[in-house]
């Protein structure tokens, strides 16, 4: 039903098994892609073919996600929040907790720093999964992040002794390679914001901003936070359609010549991670509930995957 591709993206290589749901437990024959060995983590050029689809068009439309009935998982679900988190009158994660709650699984979210940058953002999730650890009384957590919230994951994974803790990462919409979008505003629009009239450099955290360039996920952040054996890792990148009332609609025309398709703000190539799942026809806001679209079908396919990998 969602495809039937699973991509893994990381250490060198992307395989892509032609048949059947797999995980990085259990691929076999691949067409590959290799990264440059000489500067790790920058690519070349992918090749031109079809991506698979973890959920359709027709199924975002048509889904009551009551109908789809979750499977016992063996560990928690932790949500991981992008830049922005939660706003006074909208949820980070629209309706997904509480739909996830209602069908038997524990689910905890993240409260990091909005803008700061991966490293501060990474120590907070460190502090909150212990808590969480020690208050549910389990050894280990299910990770499902969103955006930014990917990297905060595999950073505290890599680098903060976070493998010992989290049994799975399930990267949406994160730019693990950097979006091109977001070195245009370094340059457009963050930076020149930073200084007022006079020449005075103003209070406003960037870090996020500068975490999330190419240039430092390619040449900074990915040679030194590599995944650790024994975590599985696996990805889903967004597909919008552009049109004229969507706000995401400039950035998605500033990304899509350099980098294909995207989701507004992180293309598909960037997304992908550990074993990629597939795409999802929604836009990066789309993606958490923030619009008319129902979230809580896609989380709960998520969800039944985990189940089924025995996580």
């Amino acid at each position: 039903m969602f495809g039937g591709i699973a991509q893994r993206c990381t250490r060198g290589t992307v395989r892509v098994p032609r048949q059947g749901w797999c995980s990085a437990r259990n691929s076999s024959a691949a067409s590959n892609y290799n990264l440059d060995e000489k500067q790790p983590n920058k690519t070349k050029e992918p090749v031109h073919q079809e991506v698979p689809a973890f959920l359709r068009p027709s199924d975002i439309l048509s889904i009551c996600p009551k109908t789809i009935e979750v499977n016992s998982l063996r560990y928690p679900i932790l949500l991981c929040h992008g830049m922005g988190g939660d706003k006074p009158f909208l949820k980070y994660f629209r309706t997904v907790p509480e739909d996830l709650e209602s069908a038997g699984i524990k689910v905890r979210q993240t409260d990091v720093w909005r803008y700061g940058s991966v490293y501060k953002r990474a120590s907070l999730l460190e502090n909150q999964v212990r808590a969480t650890l020690d208050h549910l009384g389990v050894k280990k957590l299910n990770l499902i992040a969103h955006s930014m919230g990917g990297l905060d994951a595999r950073y505290f994974i890599a680098n903060m002794g976070g493998h010992e803790y989290v049994e799975s990462l399930v990267t949406i919409g994160t730019p693990h390679r950097g979006s091109a979008y977001c070195d245009w505003c370094i340059q457009n629009v963050v930076a020149p914001s930073k200084v007022d009239l006079w020449g005075k450099h103003l209070p406003w955290e960037i870090g996020a901003w500068n975490n999330l360039t190419t240039h430092y996920l390619r040449d900074d952040f990915n040679p030194k936070t590599r995944d650790v054996d024994g975590v599985s890792y696996y990805s889903i990148a967004g597909v919008m359609t552009p049109t004229l009332i969507n706000p995401l609609t400039f950035s998605y025309n500033k990304l899509h010549p350099i980098e294909g398709a995207n989701d507004g703000l992180v293309s598909v190539h960037s997304a992908m991670w550990g074993t990629f799942l597939g795409t999802v026809p929604l836009d990066h806001k789309e993606q958490i509930g923030w619009s008319l679209i129902d979230p809580r079908p896609f989380f709960r396919r998520i969800a039944n995957h985990l189940a089924e990998q025995g996580h």
